[in-house]
């Protein structure tokens, strides 16, 4: 396990990086942006009333906007509490809730699960790195660190894994609570050190259904259940009663469901 966290923290460092240097660059072009167009805004008061709309002025007490609504408001700075700007493509929600509709994103999941009797157990933890192309399309590349684990062959098998695949994301429909269908496929790579095991990696796939919450921060939630697919090939060593080495292979495909919770951020 030590091996899978060193290469994910290794994998998290160089997408920070990344993310920040674009987010430094996105910073330069969003100021010249603001002085150039119109500015999309949510204007949030001190007393919880909510203003969405477009910025027709704005100075150093006052603004103007006109709302969603087509209503055209003056606001009095003194009372105003935050004030998100849409330079940003977001699509606008009750509540003063949001999605972003483009650009990079980050995400960390975690899932698990297990059966009544505990003979069968699955945990993963899965860092994605991707990008928004639009309302609809989000793809990416992940790294995690997995477990499997069963009663087979009349011994306990454990896999300890690290899969590292491509990731999309299809939202069909724009919601304050989004609906997402996703999916993942790659390969799982043995970490034979976590438990002492022995045996190979193997292809890695994931379909997964979900929903993703609005937020009025960089932060969002996710909620999902997928359907996880790992192949290993390996080799267990048992003793007998009269404490003789037996040897049993196997050959193993692991279908689990999985139940994740997760955090988007950007």
């Amino acid at each position: 396990m030590q091996s899978a966290v060193r290469i994910l923290i290794s994998f998290l460092l160089v997408v920070c990086v990344f993310n920040l240097g674009y987010s430094q660059k996105g910073k330069k072009k969003k100021k010249k942006k603001q002085s150039t167009t119109s500015k999309r805004a949510i204007v949030q008061y001190n007393d919880g009333s909510v203003f969405i709309g477009d910025i027709l002025f704005e100075g150093t007490l006052n603004m103007k906007m006109i709302l969603s609504t087509n209503d055209t408001v003056n606001l009095n700075k003194a009372y105003i509490k935050r004030i998100k700007r849409g330079d940003e493509n977001i699509s606008l929600f009750g509540g003063a809730k949001f999605h972003y509709t483009e650009g990079f994103f980050m995400s960390l999941q975690f899932g698990g699960m297990n059966s009544d009797d505990f003979n069968n157990e699955t945990s993963e933890f899965t860092f994605i790195g991707g990008y928004r192309f639009n309302k609809k399309l989000a793809a990416g590349l992940g790294i995690g660190a997995g477990y499997n684990s069963t009663f087979s062959f009349g011994t306990w098998i454990d896999a300890a894994t690290i899969p590292i695949f491509a990731y999309a994301r299809f939202y069909p429909i724009e919601k304050k609570v989004k609906p997402f269908i996703a999916g993942r496929l790659g390969w799982g790579f043995p970490d034979n050190n976590a438990w002492g095991g022995d045996h190979t990696g193997g292809l890695y796939f994931q379909p997964e259904i979900g929903v993703n919450f609005a937020s009025r921060r960089r932060i969002r939630f996710t909620l999902s259940i997928a359907q996880q697919v790992q192949h290993i090939k390996g080799s267990n060593v048992n003793f007998d009663q009269f404490s003789n080495p037996v040897t049993s292979d196997y050959n193993l495909w692991f279908n689990r469901t999985v139940f994740k919770v997760g955090i988007d951020w950007k």
